[in-house]
């Protein structure tokens, strides 16, 4: 099957974003992506690189978005990759994941997520993936502090307003009914 230039490039980004998502996987995901057009994804491989958008470790056969994240190739989310892929042509959209949670997506209207549980984590991972029976602690940012009282949001521990500067500006309890919020840089 021959591809456009139009596909290629499309294939092109699509690599390049996964890479910059994920930071480092194995080449042969990169493969995995894209069935039977090897020869497509070994030019797109070398345009990344040549380009300077990948680096790669060809004998341990990583391919990463900068050689930091090269060096910091993360295990855990390389195998949970492959998971991702085992459902590739029925994804609608994918990102990574915050711990315990390796990668989210999201397939036929439901959410899914991708846990990887070392050894010796388990009862960690069990104990944060319990059903929350507290609200967690949540700061709110808001751009005038008139919006505060139209907020009806369980467990916040204090609400604060953030200038173009990076200025910011702190209301706490009864605070953020009042005109007198802290500012701090």
């Amino acid at each position: 099957m021959l591809h456009t230039r139009e596909e290629m490039q499309e294939e092109l980004q699509e690599t390049a974003k996964v890479l910059s998502q994920y930071g480092c996987l194995k080449t042969n995901q990169i493969y995995r992506m894209f069935p039977g057009h090897d020869l497509i994804v070994a030019t797109i491989l070398r345009k990344l690189k040549s380009s300077g958008r990948a680096v790669g470790d060809w004998d341990r056969k990583y391919i990463a978005a900068d050689s930091d994240k090269l060096k910091q190739a993360d295990e855990k989310v390389i195998r949970a990759f492959w998971v991702l892929l085992s459902f590739w042509e029925s994804i609608e959209y994918h990102i990574p994941g915050e711990y315990p949670v390796c990668i989210s997506f999201f397939m036929k209207g439901q959410v899914y997520e991708i846990i990887y549980a070392a050894r010796g984590e388990e009862k960690l991972i069990s104990f944060m993936l319990e059903p929350v029976r507290e609200y967690p602690r949540r700061i709110i940012i808001v751009e005038q502090k008139e919006q505060i009282p139209k907020l009806n949001i369980q467990g916040v521990v204090g609400y604060c307003a953030v200038d173009d500067d990076g200025t910011i500006s702190h209301f706490y309890g009864e605070e953020a009914k009042e005109d007198r919020p802290e500012k701090t840089v």
